[in-house]
């Protein structure tokens, strides 16, 4: 099984349930939900809950759908074809400041983005005068790097160049060859960096240069959202799918081998031993929305600063957080 397979969660009730007493009633069965996510870092974060299909509610039948790019992640959202999905924090908020009722469960992914070198330069005013590749031109990972620059003393129009290619397909090839050897480079694709130039290092961490400017534990760079008719519909399901994304999500970080041996099922790539070593890179870890909403209005804050149009121009308001645990 590969990209965009669409995999079953749950055991499908083999009796139709009928109305007691009611001669006219229609059978009824479960409901089916799908849940969305695009591939990498958000799809990993389910290789449990794919691969080991827990019941979470004997009425829902949950189906999981994994698409090749996310930029089509959007589309798929208001076409109404994913009830729960996994996406960039700001197109969570960006889609519910322009009116679509859906409703933040939590965040998962807190930053992988990191500055890597093959050159014996560690600091952030070593970068001044330098170019650094970039991908995301206007996005939030061009964005977080621009802000932590300027917090840093640099102006990212002035004392830096910033090199801007498409993907990391683009930027990891050029940076092992010696192009680019000061790169801004995401989580696995720094992993399989690592792996052909044993010279690289991580020159900064970009979410704990995060964490020294705001206080919080990073910034929640990927959350779940549900729509809200789900959220209320559903309550038990809902919660239940919580605890155990939450559960698998713990696991995945005790074992990222056998976490990456089950992703690879469905994954094309990275390999598995690539996926397993990048992991630990990728920031995985649950925290209800209610918990995340202080680090989450102070990440959306500096985009709506930098770019309004990328976030809806607002924080959300209360309506947008799950209260659940």
């Amino acid at each position: 099984m590969k990209k965009n397979v669409l995999f079953v969660a749950g055991l499908m009730v083999s009796l139709m349930l009928f109305a007691g007493g009611n001669k006219d009633a229609a059978p009824t069965g479960p409901e089916t939900l799908t849940l969305v996510a695009p591939t990498g870092f958000p799809a990993i974060t389910l290789a449990e809950m794919i691969v080991d299909s827990p019941v979470l509610d004997e009425n829902v039948t949950l189906e999981y759908k994994v698409l090749e790019s996310s930029e089509v992640l959007g589309a798929t959202i208001i076409s109404g074809e994913a009830d729960l999905f996994i996406a960039p924090t700001n197109l969570g908020v960006n889609l519910y400041n322009k009116g679509e009722e859906i409703v933040n469960l939590g965040s998962l992914i807190w930053g992988l983005l990191y500055i890597a070198t093959t050159e014996d330069i560690s600091t952030w005013e070593d970068l001044r005068g330098r170019e650094i590749a970039m991908i995301g031109r206007g996005l939030s990972p061009d964005i977080i790097t621009r802000h932590l620059l300027t917090v840093n003393g640099l102006d990212p129009e002035k004392d830096v160049t910033l090199n801007y290619v498409q993907n990391t397909t683009e930027l990891a090839p050029s940076f092992i060859a010696g192009k680019l050897p000061i790169s801004m480079m995401p989580e696995p694709a720094l992993s399989v960096v690592k792996m052909k130039r044993s010279d690289t290092k991580i020159m900064l961490d970009l979410q704990k240069e995060w964490e020294k400017i705001s206080g919080n534990s990073s910034y929640p760079q990927v959350s779940l959202f549900a729509k809200a008719e789900v959220v209320k519909n559903n309550p038990q399901f809902i919660q239940a799918f919580v605890e155990e994304y939450a559960a698998s999500i713990a696991r995945i970080n005790a074992d990222p081998a056998a976490a990456s041996e089950k992703a690879a099922t469905y994954l094309a790539t990275p390999p598995a031993p690539i996926m397993a070593k990048s992991i630990p890179g990728g920031n995985l870890n649950w925290a209800p929305a209610n918990v995340a909403r202080g680090a989450l209005e102070d990440y959306i804050s500096v985009l709506i600063e930098a770019n309004p149009a990328s976030v809806g121009g607002q924080l959300p308001d209360d309506d947008f957080y799950y209260p659940g645990k």
